[in-house]
């Protein structure tokens, strides 16, 4: 990738600020993008399906390892031609589900800077609450960001997060977005420290940033994302609002469900939600390694429910 810009590629759950994100980064002089081009993380999904071919010898008399990174760096770097300037340093590409890409993107796009943006998995479920409201004004119902299916997600994510720290290094920076929209200059700053880039004035009043070209701009279509949410200027108001918008059993699932994570991402959380999340986690780790001889209609419906939730 040496003729051409290096990727920055931003994951993480979705509803955590992954998409101001990269409207401030796109916004600067050096940067180019848009929305999501979905398919980034389902390329990483073939890269290494077929790095495995090669591993059991099944197409190797087509391509060999060094190849197929070489092949896949052509094939990514394709996809992104029209957006590049005579100016453009990095390409952003911003998909919530490339946090589960990481480890690939780090092996065929190994110039790659690679974005978690994290925050509180409680405010993450509200604001799923808030897409389910939208959806169902608008006559949708989506049924895959249910509070179990919201929890879930968000857990994944923070896990892949963990997972891959280490094993990417220094390729793999944090942004939290409550830190963001608190001190936007100080973590601005030292995210365009580590990309190498000087921070620009239009970076700290995302409320006043207009793209000359439309296609930049995120896909707002009222469920998602509305035009009052891209428009906004950096938004402390809505750090707790989950503490009034979930209601009270979305808040003890919540907590419970993602108290281990909270407690490391260092988010506050109470004893009592960390020590039922460890018994959970004991219940379900027992349930798969003992046999089950007799069930009853509790037992049943008990086994479905932590099946469900995967801890």
């Amino acid at each position: 990738m040496t003729s051409v810009p290096k990727f920055i590629l931003i994951g993480g759950s979705p509803r955590s600020g992954t998409s101001l994100v990269q409207k401030l980064l796109i916004s600067h002089s050096r940067i180019d993008g848009g929305p999501e081009f979905v398919y980034m993380p389902k390329m990483s999904i073939l890269f290494d399906q077929m790095k495995k071919s090669i591993i059991r010898d099944s197409i190797s008399m087509y391509v060999n390892e060094e190849k197929l990174i070489e092949n896949f760096q052509k094939f990514t770097k394709s996809f992104f031609e029209s957006s590049i300037t005579d100016n453009t340093y990095y390409i952003s590409e911003k998909t919530p589900s490339n946090i589960f890409a990481f480890l690939s993107f780090n092996e065929y796009l190994p110039s790659a800077k690679l974005l978690n943006v994290y925050r509180d998995g409680r405010a993450v479920v509200a604001s799923f609450r808030n897409v389910r409201k939208r959806a169902l004004k608008n006559g949708q119902y989506l049924e895959n960001i249910s509070l179990i299916a919201s929890i879930k997600t968000w857990n994944n994510s923070i896990d892949a997060y963990f997972e891959y720290v280490e094993e990417v290094g220094n390729n793999l920076y944090s942004v939290k977005y409550e830190d963001l929209v608190t001190n936007p200059r100080l973590v601005l700053l030292e995210l365009m420290h580590w990309l190498d880039l000087e921070l620009e004035d239009q970076m700290l009043s995302p409320e006043l940033i207009n793209f000359n070209d439309n296609k930049k701009d995120a896909k707002i279509n009222d469920i998602w994302y509305t035009k009052g949410m891209y428009n906004q200027s950096f938004n402390t108001s809505n750090i707790d609002t989950w503490k009034k918008e979930l209601n009270f059993f979305e808040k003890i699932i919540s907590n419970i469900l993602m108290a281990d994570r909270l407690d490391r991402l260092e988010y506050p959380v109470k004893g009592i939600y960390l020590t039922l999340n460890r018994v959970l986690k004991l219940c379900t780790w027992k349930y798969h390694k003992t046999y089950l001889k007799k069930s009853s209609l509790v037992i049943n419906m008990y086994k479905k429910f932590l099946l469900k939730i995967k801890m």
